[in-house]
């Protein structure tokens, strides 16, 4: 008997075939890397809905132990009362320190600390311990900033800061609420520092809470996250209204929202004839995410109007806002 043994050669891929198979994977990559960008936004702007939900829900909390909403506090120092915090209106330090409670932060809320003008600001303990729920995940991780300071991706809104006609409206709105235009929003300018006062949820919306914005997405020049420039989060996120400014935590919509980017100014405030705007905006494509006084998760895109977007943030100009123009 012969037994015949085959033997089956092996070929390696040549060249040409070995190119192929890499342009094969390259475009494969290309297609998919796109959709894959795609998946981890729309993941990082839910978790982003997520943090402001749970924030507007502290609001709401605050609101029902005092009757009021949070304030934008009025300075720099943070108001003591027999060593103990004060609460709104009574705090001159801003919302995003005064709901710290109703965030589980209640030890960080009572630490002891200073103010935190520039000279004593970096070793405040508050100021440089990062709240997780205070950062967009599109824009960056919680953590400090290049001053050692804790920041802040969300604005409280403000309102506005001059006059403009509302959509449905003939007349100019021009008389601003209480007679100060930082009070046009639903976190008003607060404080020892300058007036008690603050906006009820019962009564102090005209305009209804469906209807008006209560906390927003901040905008940033996309070369500065993290660098603390002037007017983005250099204070951190505790301080309220100073120098007739608008804080590092209250927005104004006298712009529309906008996207980061290098090619916006390197510092947020724009100066007018009333003081300085700090504008809305995100790190999400195409829109911002807003909540409403009732708590509603919305988007607002870049490219909605002034006078629409001017409604939803002041409470009381009886503006007729169509969501087809907003979202």
């Amino acid at each position: 008997m012969v037994y015949r043994s085959v033997v089956h050669e092996r070929r390696g891929f040549n060249l040409l075939e070995l190119l192929i198979v890499i342009a094969i994977i390259g475009l494969l990559l290309a297609l998919l890397l796109p959709a894959i960008q795609r998946v981890r936004e729309a993941a990082n702007r839910a978790r982003c809905g997520n943090n402001m939900s749970q924030i507007v829900l502290a609001c709401h909390m605050l609101h029902h132990d005092y009757g009021i909403l949070p304030t934008g506090g009025a300075g720099f120092e943070r108001t003591l009362v027999q060593g103990q915090p004060a609460a709104p209106p009574d705090q001159d330090w801003g919302w995003a320190y005064q709901i710290l409670p109703y965030l589980e932060q209640t030890d960080l809320y009572h630490t002891p600390g200073t103010g935190f003008s520039s000279s004593v600001n970096t070793i405040n303990p508050i100021s440089t311990t990062p709240v997780p729920l205070y950062f967009c995940p599109s824009r960056r991780q919680p953590g400090l900033k290049s001053d050692g300071r804790a920041g802040i991706d969300y604005f409280g809104n403000g309102g506005t800061n001059g006059p403009f006609t509302p959509p449905g409206q003939v007349h100019s709105y021009d008389s601003p609420s209480l007679g100060d235009w930082s009070a046009t929003g639903t976190i008003i300018r607060s404080g020892p520092s300058y007036v008690r006062r603050a906006i009820s949820l019962d009564s102090g919306i005209p305009d209804g809470t469906s209807n008006t914005l209560l906390i927003g997405e901040k905008s940033f020049h996309s070369g500065e996250v993290n660098s603390s420039p002037c007017c983005y989060d250099n204070e951190s996120y505790i301080g309220g209204w100073h120098n007739r400014n608008w804080p590092d935590t209250v927005g104004t919509a006298a712009l529309p929202p906008a996207m980061d980017s290098r090619e916006s100014p390197p510092a947020a405030p724009y100066p007018n004839n009333n003081g300085i705007l700090y504008r809305f905006g995100a790190a999400h494509p195409s829109s911002m995410n807003a909540i409403l006084a009732d708590r509603s998760l919305r988007r607002v895109r870049y490219t909605v109007s002034s006078a629409h977007f001017q409604s939803l943030a002041v409470r009381d100009d009886s503006g007729l806002l169509h969501w087809q123009h907003i979202e």
